[in-house]
């Protein structure tokens, strides 16, 4: 789910930037960067609980 969260963050980055006149390459830089931090995330929640457990 988070992962879908990171992507439709991603997109709405990508498309405001767009609309400012912004290059397309930076753009795409940005939806990346949404969805790699959403991906980040979650593969390394088991390695984040683990840390924090009780």
């Amino acid at each position: 789910m988070s992962l879908l969260v990171f992507t439709v963050l991603g997109a709405c980055a990508m498309v405001i930037a767009y609309a400012f006149n912004v290059a397309g390459p930076v753009c795409a830089i940005l939806f990346l960067g949404g969805v790699f931090t959403g991906a980040l995330l979650r593969v390394s929640q088991p390695i984040i609980d683990w840390l924090t457990r009780p």
